[in-house]
């Protein structure tokens, strides 16, 4: 439905919006050191639209819980945290409480098992390729083996000397017990 659908410059106008909300949010009460101390907090966020997107959740839903965000240090270095703010009144005016919660040990861990994850995936193909290739160039050869000596064994005209159809029948064994035993390793 086109009337539900916002469009680009509408979006554009909420967000801007949402900016103007939390600007008069903050500058409520000026002289205020927690003030002053909260807006240099918002420097904090790199990404513009994902700080926007946290003051629309508070905004909008009255609370931020667990939000999880990446927020740039005074001394340049990039840490993980676990966002939760609630609005309530106070002395008749709005106002919010927020913690973080430093989660950079647990993104550090989950960062490390994607890693793992990614080298165990390119190790499978790793395997699986040369296990492809092992199949075709291991069970050609001896598929051919095994048919022309069967072909001597059985075809020949005339029929092999005793001593060249006991190397013959020889070769058929060898080949009957290696075929499975190279199935069952490339089967893996």
């Amino acid at each position: 439905n086109s009337s539900s659908t916002k469009t680009q410059g509408q979006e554009k106008a909420s967000e801007s919006g949402i900016e103007r909300r939390a600007i008069e949010l903050l500058d409520k009460a000026k002289a205020s050191e927690r003030d002053v101390r909260y807006k240099k907090a918002l420097e904090f966020y790199d990404d513009k639209s994902a700080r926007n997107e946290i003051i629309r959740l508070l905004l909008d839903n009255g609370e931020v819980r667990n939000r999880e965000q990446k927020l740039r240090l005074k001394n340049g270095e990039e840490t993980w945290v676990a966002v939760s703010l609630r609005l309530f009144e106070y002395v008749g005016e709005e106002a919010s409480f927020g913690t973080l919660l430093d989660i950079n040990e647990r993104k550090n861990y989950e960062r490390h098992l994607l890693e793992a994850r990614r080298l165990a995936d390119v190790a499978n193909k790793a395997k699986s390729d040369f296990l492809a290739s092992m199949s075709h160039e291991l069970r050609t050869p001896l598929n051919a083996v095994l048919g022309f000596s069967q072909i001597l064994r059985d075809l020949s005209d005339p029929p092999l000397p005793p001593e060249q159809a006991d190397h013959v029948e020889h070769i058929i064994d060898a080949g009957g017990h290696l075929l499975p035993l190279i199935n069952g390793v490339l089967d893996l």
